[in-house]
Parts: C-alpha cells; sequence; structure tokens
C-alpha cells in the first residue's frame, strides 16, 4: 500500500515538530532549568523564526515537558542498565566545580 504525498508529508512534519519539542524539554533538562520556562518558551520561539511552520507548530508546555523528559530519563536509564550488564564499568565524578574548601585528590 502506498502513502498519498500528503500524508507522507504530514507524517514529515508531525515528526519535526515531536523533534522540536524533544529538543526543547532537553535544554531545559540539561540546563537545569524550571519547567515552568516550558510555558513562555514556545511562544519566545515563535517569535524567533516568524517564518516557520514548525515553530509555530510547538505546543510544550509545563506538564507535556515533564511528561517527554521522564520518558528521555527512563529511555537513557534503561540504556544505562543494558550497558552495566555487558561488562565491567567505572563511575567518575567531576570535583571542578565543588564550591567548598575541601581539595579532592
Amino acid at each position: 500500500m502506498f502513502k498519498s504525498m500528503s500524508s507522507a508529508s504530514n507524517t514529515d512534519f508531525a515528526s519535526s515538530v515531536m523533534k522540536a519539542e524533544t529538543l526543547m524539554a532537553d535544554f531545559i533538562a540539561q540546563n537545569n532549568l524550571s519547567l515552568s520556562v516550558a510555558d513562555q518558551l514556545p511562544s519566545l520561539i515563535q517569535s524567533m523564526s516568524p517564518d516557520s511552520t514548525v515553530a509555530k507548530a510547538i505546543r510544550c508546555g509545563k506538564s507535556k515537558t515533564t511528561v517527554v523528559i521522564d520518558e528521555m530519563a527512563l529511555c537513557t536509564q534503561q540504556s544505562l542498565f543494558e550497558r552495566m550488564k555487558s561488562g565491567p564499568f567505572t563511575i567518575s565524578a567531576d570535583g571542578s566545580n565543588d564550591m567548598g574548601k575541601t581539595k579532592l585528590q
């Protein structure tokens, strides 16, 4: 069965919007920002890219961003557990940003 061209482009567009929302959620999580930022970030992106149809379609507020981040964390956790099962592993802690007065050795 063949997909019509408009159906394929709708799927591509939906995937692009989903990717943009995921990247936005990842940015919030990576930078340890408050989830309340997600309520205003889509309108900022839309004002920065007024000609982008993908930017106009982003609908990712605080609630949806929370769910996206939770799903990304679950996928990362499962991937980490799979790698841990495959053999020995080490965990490294970087103390270079430690604000305490105790020197790490």
